[in-house]
């Protein structure tokens, strides 16, 4: 199952529409869309918003973008459906 297929069965089963999903995420319907459709990254908050609607994980929504079928391979779909900023310059050391 694709997170496209994943969202149509929340928007049937809700009696929603795309719209009010985009809505509860943040951003636009086309943004949706797009993303969606993969043209787009989600970006790390937009994708724990999308998983908190969903009623999923963050990591089966990673699942879902990711990996096709829900195949459990190191397959990709592409690009990284995800996008995570970098963090700029070295990581702090962490106290033990």
């Amino acid at each position: 199952m694709t997170l496209q297929e994943r969202v149509g069965q929340y928007i049937e089963a809700s009696q929603t529409t795309m719209g009010a999903v985009a809505d509860q995420i943040g951003i636009s319907r086309s943004s949706l869309f797009n993303k969606l459709r993969g043209s787009n990254e989600f970006s790390l908050s937009e994708a724990f918003s999308l998983s908190r609607v969903l009623g999923v994980s963050l990591d089966e929504v990673y699942q879902l973008l990711v990996l096709p079928n829900g195949s459990q391979g190191n397959e990709t779909r592409g690009a990284s459906c995800i996008h995570v900023p970098q963090a700029h310059g070295p990581l702090p050391p962490v106290a033990p």
